[in-house]
C-alpha cells in the first residue's frame, strides 16, 4: 500500500485569503503537487487554472497578465478563458485554437476566504462547502446546562469538511467562529490557514480587532496552534504506528474516516480499512 500521503486528496481545499489575490492581477500557486496560476480578472471574479501554457509549456503564473476576463501567457500572447478555452492567438486573431484547453480548478470566496475544489481526475464538487457563519444557528444558551463552576467553560460547536478543515463555533460571551484548514503542497509538506472572526465592540468601525482582542486571540487559539506546529514540522508519518490500548481505537477510526478525502483504489481502501 502506499503511504496514505500520496493519495491525492478530493474536495474543497483553502489556498488562501482574498486579499491575497488583487484585481487584474496573476500569481502562481503550488498545491497538491499541481503547479497553478490563479488570476481576478477585470470583473472581479477569481479563477484557477493549470498553469503552462498549451502553445509551447510557459508558465502563466509568472508575467502572464489579463485581457478582459482572460489570462494572457507571456511567451506569445496566447489567451486563455475562465473556462480553460482558448480565445485568442495574436497572429491568427480570427482562429484560436478550440481543442485546447487548461484545467480549470473551481473557486469559491467565503468571508475572505479562498477555497478550491480539487480531484485528481478533474470531476465537478459533489458537495457544497459549509457556510461559516449559517452553519450555526443563533445559540441559545443555557448557562446551567453548559457551564460549570469554572472560568473558562464554554460550549463549541464543530462542521467539519474535507480533509484537516474545521470550521467551530464558540458559543461564549465572544460568540466568535474559527477556520483551521490543512491544504497539502504535495505528498511532504502541507500549508495550515487558521482565521478567526470576533464580534466588534459597539461603535467600533475600524478593520483591525483592538489590542485587547488580538492579546486574548493569541492567548486562546494561537499559543496551543504554535505549540502543535513545533512538533508537526519534524514529525514523520507512520504507516503502521506502534498504538497502545488506549489510543489504538481512536486513531484508526480516524484514518478510516479520512480515506473517504482521498481517491484511492479499491483495494487500497480495502487495505486501509483492515
Amino acid at each position: 500500500m502506499k503511504v496514505l500521503f500520496t493519495w491525492k486528496v478530493t474536495g474543497w481545499l483553502m489556498v488562501g485569503w482574498s486579499p491575497q489575490f488583487p484585481a487584474v492581477e496573476v500569481g502562481p500557486l503550488r498545491y497538491l503537487g499541481e503547479v497553478l496560476v490563479a488570476y481576478r480578472d477585470e470583473p472581479g471574479e477569481l479563477h484557477v487554472l493549470e498553469a503552462h501554457c498549451k502553445h509551447l509549456g510557459a508558465r502563466i503564473g509568472h508575467r502572464g497578465t489579463i485581457v478582459d476576463d482572460c489570462v494572457k501567457c507571456p511567451f506569445h500572447g496566447w489567451r486563455w478563458g475562465p473556462d480553460g478555452t482558448n480565445r485568442y492567438i495574436p497572429y491568427q486573431p480570427d482562429r484560436p485554437n478550440r481543442r485546447l484547453r487548461l484545467r480549470v480548478f473551481p473557486v469559491l470566496e467565503q468571508y475572505g476566504c479562498v477555497f478550491v475544489w480539487h480531484h485528481p481526475h478533474g470531476n465537478r464538487p459533489h458537495w457544497e462547502m459549509p457556510d461559516i457563519f449559517t452553519s450555526f444557528p443563533q445559540f441559545e444558551i443555557d448557562p446551567a446546562a453548559h457551564y460549570r463552576p469554572y472560568r473558562m467553560a464554554l460550549r463549541i460547536h464543530s462542521h467539519v469538511f474535507g480533509r484537516g478543515g474545521a470550521i467551530s463555533a464558540f458559543a461564549d460571551a465572544s460568540n466568535h467562529r474559527l477556520i483551521f484548514a490543512c491544504t497539502p503542497v504535495d505528498d511532504r509538506s502541507s500549508n495550515m490557514f487558521y482565521a478567526i472572526w470576533w464580534p466588534r465592540n459597539a461603535g467600533d468601525a475600524s478593520d483591525v480587532p483592538p489590542e485587547d482582542v488580538r492579546e486574548r486571540v493569541e492567548k486562546q487559539h494561537l499559543v496551543t496552534v504554535w505549540d502543535d506546529l513545533n512538533i508537526w514540522r519534524y514529525q514523520n508519518y507512520v504507516e503502521h504506528p506502534a498504538l497502545s490500548k488506549v489510543d489504538a481505537k481512536p486513531c484508526k477510526a480516524l484514518r478510516n474516516w479520512a480515506t473517504q478525502c482521498y481517491d484511492v483504489s479499491p483495494r487500497d481502501d480495502i487495505i486501509a480499512t483492515a
